[in-house]
C-alpha cells in the first residue's frame, strides 16, 4: 500500500519494520524530494538557505 508517498509493506509488519520504513521515508521528503511551494528546494535546503539569510541580516542590525 502507497499512502502519501510512504510504501508500507506485508515484509515489515512489526513496528521496527514501520518505524525503519517511516524513518526512509521521513528522510526522503525532507532532504531529497523537492517541494513547489519552496521554490523546488528540499525542506533541508530551504531551512538551511532562510538560517544563512537570516543570520546575516542580524549580524548587519547591529
Amino acid at each position: 500500500m502507497k499512502e502519501g508517498g510512504l510504501v508500507l509493506t506485508k515484509a515489515t509488519p512489526t513496528v521496527a519494520g514501520f518505524k525503519a520504513d517511516l524513518l526512509a521515508w521521513e528522510h526522503t521528503y525532507n532532504h531529497v524530494r523537492p517541494h513547489q511551494a519552496l521554490g523546488y528546494l528540499t525542506p533541508a535546503q530551504f531551512l538551511s538557505r532562510w538560517t544563512k539569510q537570516h543570520l546575516e541580516d542580524l549580524s548587519h542590525t547591529y
